[in-house]
């Protein structure tokens, strides 16, 4: 079956996402609450603690869209088989030769339903 695999993109540390955070924090402390800037510098991370956190929430958003990417074409192989041998062999011809559709989950789920609707002849 056609598919495109979804790169692995490791998390870049810039100089840039250091200074935004910098800013950011200086901006609450001096613009947005000036009055409880000693609180509010209190709680505030190191800049180090912060890239770490986002490199976890990057690591995290990554796994979460491969499961959910895996699940879409785990679901679209069983709508194929759902609909019988025939039926199915047709979508998967189609799929593999003919689609302009992205190799992508969705895309198969928009054809598969394309199919059913009648709207796609063979």
């Amino acid at each position: 079956m056609r598919f495109q695999r979804l790169a692995k993109r490791q998390y870049r540390e810039t100089h840039q996402k250091r200074t935004a955070i910098v800013r950011r924090q200086r901006r609450e402390l001096e613009t947005d609450f000036p009055l409880f800037a000693a609180e509010i510098s209190e709680r505030q991370l190191p800049v180090d603690q912060e890239i770490d956190q986002l490199r976890a929430l990057h690591d995290r958003q990554q796994r979460e869209t491969r499961t959910a990417r895996a699940h879409g074409w785990v679901t679209a192989r069983a709508r194929i088989r759902a609909m019988g041998a025939p039926a199915g062999r047709t979508v998967l011809n189609y799929w593999n030769s003919r689609s302009k559709y992205p190799a992508h989950p969705e895309a198969l789920h928009r054809l598969i339903t394309r199919f059913e609707r009648g709207q796609v002849k063979p």
